[in-house]
């Protein structure tokens, strides 16, 4: 009975040492206020977003031509190679319309030698109507000289048949002058008047003359023939050089037909040669169509998405089908981040940046702003702005598609005071006193002083007019419970938390007012808590 007495007593101390303990450590000091000190540290602003992981080359590769999948060669996250073969349309129909192009160049080649054939044997009449037009030239030259030739030797006869019936004239004048001198000279004779040999002398000078003009007649004779020999002549020459001139119009009218037909084969040339490059660029069109039924991979990377199989037909009409997913290298990873208008002009490359993915929500990953692009987004009124952010995956386990929640670091300032957020939000209800905190002066007395230096003035009588970077926090008055000191401070970057301030009358290690304390509420924490200090192992 005796250790049961012992026991209850010193349970019985125990507990009213505790109670004491409990007592001291939790005396009502009359504070109102929940307060917290202001501290110097680094304020980093951030800029909240949100954002889609995708692969820094991410390629769609689709088809350009229409068909059957024959055959696909990888699979869901295989690693590929640049042109390393990915599916197989197939490739029958092309491989007509191949060899089709290949029978319409082989002939629209064969038209192409043909005109080339018909130009050169066209370029060949050319030249020989251009020899026959210089031969028929030449012809048509000796014939002009021939007469003008024949022209002279009529000229000429016909002043020899002038020269002729002058000496016909001269002689038949002599004759008949020596006729007359016979006969006289004969009658003289007759009458013994002269000697005979002056008789024979007259005969014989009679029959000279009559010989002379015999002689002039033939004379006349052979001119009026050689007349009508070189008019005979000079008629056939004009002949010939009517022919030869008729000549010369025909080659040249040869040579007109022979150069267009030359002409003519020429276009046919060229219209033939057309159609030779026609027909191999088709054939290369067919033959590339054909290449295309091998789809094969554009670059280094790893299949992400499959979007065919085996069997399908696809279409390519409008547009080309999209038949795989590659991602260049997931090594190295962007973030797609959506910022709201308001923040991008905080924003600029070289940012750091931090974030978290679901699938990962006890890491925090890294990155740095890479680019900030100017193609707004406006969505329901709310205009978005994307920035691209660098990231690793050394164990990649980040993957395309993921959501992250993005904190972009900003603009950071070192060794400054800050104050929790929530003191310079905090408003004191209209009973409570306020009395504005200032430096003391130089020249004032210790008697208008407060305790630790600080100056009590006169409460404000209204309130002054903030600017946009000024806020007022609150710290409780040490010698009036339930009266409040105001500072006035010049606000800074804010991290959420924490927000830099800049004042004269606040210090380092005061504690300003963060809101205040319902007295209930206390009381009943504290009972509460005191309840669970006061329960025991187990019951008396």
């Amino acid at each position: 009975m005796k250790k049961v007495i012992v026991i209850i007593v010193i349970l019985a101390v125990l507990v009213g040492v505790g109670f004491l303990f409990w007592n001291n450590g939790h005396k009502n000091t009359g504070s109102q206020f929940s307060v917290e000190e202001v501290s110097r540290g680094t304020v980093q602003a951030v800029v909240t977003a949100t954002g889609e992981l995708k692969a820094v080359t991410a390629v769609d590769v689709g088809s350009e031509v229409s068909g059957t999948i024959e055959k696909i060669f990888v699979e869901y996250n295989s690693e590929v190679k640049k042109g390393q073969l990915l599916a197989q349309i197939n490739p029958e129909t092309l491989q007509a319309q191949v060899d089709k192009a290949k029978a319409n160049l082989s002939k629209s080649q064969s038209s192409y030698e043909n005109a080339q054939a018909n130009l050169k044997n066209s370029q060949a009449a050319v030249r020989k109507a251009q020899a026959e037009l210089t031969s028929q030239e030449a012809a048509a030259v000796q014939a002009k000289i021939d007469v003008d030739n024949c022209k002279a030797n009529c000229d000429s006869a016909r002043s020899g048949i002038q020269s002729a019936q002058a000496a016909l004239d001269k002689a038949a004048a002599e004759y008949a002058n020596d006729k007359i001198n016979y006969e006289r000279s004969k009658s003289l004779y007759e009458q013994d008047l002269i000697a005979r040999s002056e008789c024979d002398n007259a005969y014989t000078s009679m029959v000279s003359s009559e010989a002379g003009v015999n002689s002039a007649k033939a004379g006349l004779e052979s001119s009026y023939a050689s007349l009508r020999s070189n008019e005979a002549k000079y008629n056939s020459a004009l002949v010939n050089l009517g022919g030869a001139n008729a000549k010369v119009e025909a080659a040249r009218i040869q040579i007109e037909s022979a150069q267009r037909q030359a002409e003519a084969s020429e276009a046919s040339v060229k219209g033939a040669k057309a159609d030779v490059e026609q027909a191999k660029a088709n054939l290369n069109s067919a033959e590339v169509d054909l290449g295309k039924t091998k789809i094969t991979s554009p670059i280094d990377g790893v299949v992400l998405n499959i979007e065919v199989s085996e069997g399908q037909t696809v279409a390519a009409q409008y547009q080309a089908p999209k038949l795989f997913e590659l991602a260049q290298n997931l090594n190295d990873m962007q973030v797609e981040a959506t910022v709201d208008e308001a923040d991008i002009g905080q924003i600029k490359a070289g940012n750091k940046a931090t974030f978290t993915v679901d699938a990962w929500s006890d890491r925090e990953f890294t990155g740095t702003v890479r680019e900030v692009r100017k193609s707004a987004t406006t969505t329901n009124n709310v205009v978005t702005f994307p920035v691209i952010i660098d990231t690793d995956n050394p164990d990649m386990c980040l993957m395309p598609g993921m959501t992250a929640t993005i904190d972009i670091h900003t603009v950071s300032h070192e060794n400054v005071l800050t104050v929790s957020s929530t003191a310079l939000r905090f408003k004191p209800d209209k009973d409570v006193e306020i009395i504005d905190r200032i430096k003391p002066k130089k020249d004032s007395k210790p008697e208008d002083h407060h305790r630790d230096g600080e100056f009590q003035g006169p409460p404000p009588a209204r309130e002054e007019s903030l600017s946009s970077n000024e806020r007022y926090v609150y710290i409780e008055d040490p010698r009036a419970p339930g009266a409040l000191m105001r500072v006035k401070v010049k606000v800074g970057l804010a991290d959420g938390s924490r927000t830099e301030v800049a004042s004269e009358n606040l210090n380092e290690g005061d504690k300003v007012v963060t809101g205040k304390i319902d007295p209930a509420a206390a009381a009943a924490a504290a009972s509460k808590k005191n309840n669970r200090r006061r329960r025991g192992p187990g019951p008396f």
